[in-house]
C-alpha cells in the first residue's frame, strides 16, 4: 500500500553535480589505493575552492573527517555516478509542497543550483539558513516543524 507524502523537505538539494574536466579524468583514472596520497589535494580544493571557511569552519572540518573516513573504492563510485546526476527535468514534475533550507554562502551546495530549481517546482518555499552549520541544526529543526504544522492548517 503506497501512500502520498504530504511535502518533501530537501537539505542543500542540487539538481546536478558540476564536476569539472580534470576531475574527471582524474576520478577515472585515479585508482583508489593512491587515495591517501590525493586526500590532502581534496581538502586544499574544498578549502580553496569550494568552501568558505571563514564563514563555516565546521562545514570543512565535518567534510575532512568525511574525506579522513571514507572507504576510497566507494568514494570512486559514487564519484563516478555523481558525474552524471542531473534532475532539472524531472522537478516540474513534483506535485507536491517542497521545503528547501539551503545557505547562500555554502558553495558546495551550489546556491545558484537552488535559485535555479525554486521556479522549476511548482510548490516551493525556500528557507536561507546563515550557513551549512545551520541548514543541520537545532535552528532547522525547528523551523521544518513549522512548516509541517502549517502544512496541517
Amino acid at each position: 500500500l503506497l501512500t502520498k507524502p504530504q511535502a518533501f523537505i530537501l537539505v542543500g538539494p542540487n539538481a546536478e553535480f558540476k564536476i569539472p574536466w580534470w576531475g574527471s579524468i582524474l576520478i577515472f583514472l585515479f585508482p583508489p589505493p593512491l587515495y591517501l596520497v590525493m586526500r590532502p589535494f581534496l581538502k586544499w580544493y574544498l578549502k580553496t575552492f569550494r568552501l568558505d571557511i571563514d564563514a563555516d569552519q565546521h562545514q570543512y572540518n565535518k567534510y575532512c573527517e568525511n574525506l579522513d573516513d571514507t572507504d576510497p573504492y566507494k568514494l570512486k563510485k559514487a564519484a563516478s555516478a555523481l558525474q552524471h546526476y542531473r534532475v532539472w527535468d524531472l522537478l516540474p514534475n513534483i506535485h507536491l509542497p517542497v521545503l528547501i533550507f539551503g545557505s547562500d554562502v555554502d558553495h558546495l551546495h551550489d546556491p545558484g543550483n537552488i535559485s535555479q530549481m525554486l521556479p522549476l517546482l511548482p510548490d516551493a518555499t525556500l528557507i536561507n539558513m546563515s550557513n551549512n552549520t545551520h541548514t543541520h541544526s537545532g535552528e532547522m529543526v525547528i523551523k521544518l516543524r513549522q512548516y509541517v504544522r502549517n502544512l496541517d492548517k
